[in-house]
């Protein structure tokens, strides 16, 4: 079974209505400066409709805009593309083996429905990632065999191997901590209400039309939230959403094509923001698991595949095999630019 995953290596555009949000202005030469503002609405075009607003079960690139202002996660990625905590209070501790990993609550966090997050409320959401049926982010975790609580604002994390990308994955979706309130409420229809602990809490969607979010009275660090309202709009016709721009019907577009960008640069009324974003293209090939990518493992018993001890074989032992075997596999190529 060959996969093929394709993020898409390109500079990220953002196309911001200056004149219409008041939340940036032209500096000297030009440049872009932010002041400071209270109140107001952000008004976002999204090229495709998100799909459930559900962090155990969404897979959408657009959804990630959305949740991003309403699901923090246990830790998240700075300028600098470094890991650092956000619901977390620091960076986990790991045992000797590597196969613990102990992770510190932060204090004082409210979901958007006032509920407490505390490491009952961390278990209860990593446990529906890893245990619901239909769940995105099961695979992206499935290393992880329990998650116990150590106390009010600790969780321990118990594995059945080394595994380094984890880190990353609770820095993503898979790290988004969900309301148990609004989870025992909604079960599997947590998407129709979704809450999360966030800068703005969820208040309606039209499917095929808008998201709304307003600003949480629950958020940690509400004084800095300038903003009242973000809608999401949905424009799906490729030719609509730089006439929306330039009408200043939306304030920023997500994306623009390349034949409308020398128009909006030339609106004095508009910046393009730039931005250099992360992602990668490979592709993934199944040499050893039997019954598929992400199900329990069983050699196909091929003598690529061959474990010399019954267990899955390891990177450097499948290379070397496949290199005797005279095979030319690309497996991951990653690059520094692309949509994450």
């Amino acid at each position: 079974m060959n996969r093929i995953r394709t993020r898409r290596s390109r500079t990220a555009l953002a196309v911001v209505a200056l004149v219409a949000t008041g939340l940036l202005a032209t500096g000297a030469g030009g440049s872009v400066t932010a002041q400071s503002r209270t109140g107001g609405t952000l008004t976002i075009g999204l090229a495709e409709d998100p799909d459930a607003l559900d962090p155990t079960l969404a897979r959408t690139f657009v959804g990630r805009m959305v949740f991003l202002h309403m699901c923090e996660k246990l830790y998240d990625l700075n300028a600098r593309l470094q890991i650092v905590p956000q619901l977390a209070a620091a960076l986990p501790s790991l045992s000797g083996d590597k196969k613990t990993m102990t992770i510190k609550i932060r204090r004082g966090v409210r979901f958007n429905d006032g509920t407490p997050l505390n490491a009952a409320a961390v278990k209860t959401s990593l446990d529906r990632h890893r245990t619901l049926s239909g769940s995105a982010r099961a695979s992206e975790i499935s290393p992880i065999t329990a998650v116990q609580v150590v106390n009010n604002y600790t969780v321990r994390l118990r594995l059945n191997a080394r595994f380094s990308p984890l880190l990353a994955q609770l820095a993503d979706r898979a790290g988004m901590i969900m309301s148990p309130k609004a989870l025992d409420q909604l079960g599997t229809r947590f998407a129709s209400g979704p809450v999360c602990a966030g800068p703005f809490k969820f208040t309606s969607r039209t499917a095929g039309d808008r998201i709304v979010l307003d600003k949480s009275q629950f958020y940690y660090a509400r004084s800095k939230v300038k903003l009242n309202r973000i809608v999401f709009r949905i424009i799906t016709d490729t030719s609509a959403p730089a006439a929306h721009l330039r009408s200043h019907d939306i304030n920023v577009l997500d994306r623009i094509a390349s034949t409308d960008l020398p128009a909006i640069q030339r609106d004095r009324s508009l910046r393009v923001l730039k931005a250099t974003s992360i992602g990668y293209q490979g592709i993934s090939i199944n040499i050893g698991n039997k019954n598929g990518l992400g199900k329990q493992y069983q050699n196909v018993g091929t003598s690529i595949a061959e474990p010399s001890s019954g267990a899955r074989p390891s990177t450097s032992a499948l290379a070397t095999r496949l290199m005797r075997a005279n095979w030319a596999v690309l497996v991951v190529l990653t690059i520094a630019a692309g949509a994450a």
